[in-house]
């Protein structure tokens, strides 16, 4: 099995390949090597994991392939992905916050 096997086998729930890759890339790990007790360990795939459960959290709420994630499910993903993010350091961030300017802009 491969790390990119590895991070698809993470839900059912399809994952689209483009975007494994991208988050390997950025958190620098090799998608196609052999996945082993060393990487599994290993901050970057760790970090990878926690980022791939962030996508499963923010996933559309719809039907793909028979395969669907609930809102609770999506919960699940986003709690496991902030455990990972505060076990391995990383910074957790409230998000970006959006708005009109203007008068009616509260920010």
């Amino acid at each position: 099995m491969t790390v990119l096997e590895a991070l698809q086998g993470l839900s059912t729930y399809p994952i689209p390949e483009r975007t494994i890759q991208a988050i390997c890339i950025a958190r620098g790990l090799v998608t196609s090597v052999d996945f082993s007790l060393a990487i599994h360990n290993s901050k970057e795939y760790q970090l990878s994991k926690a980022d791939v459960y962030m996508f499963l959290y923010t996933a559309p709420s719809l039907r793909e392939q028979e395969v669907s994630i609930t809102n609770s499910e999506k919960d699940n993903y986003k709690a496991l992905a902030m455990n990972i993010y505060a076990a391995q350091g990383e910074s957790i961030s409230g998000g970006v916050r959006y708005g009109m300017i203007g008068e009616d802009y509260n920010g």
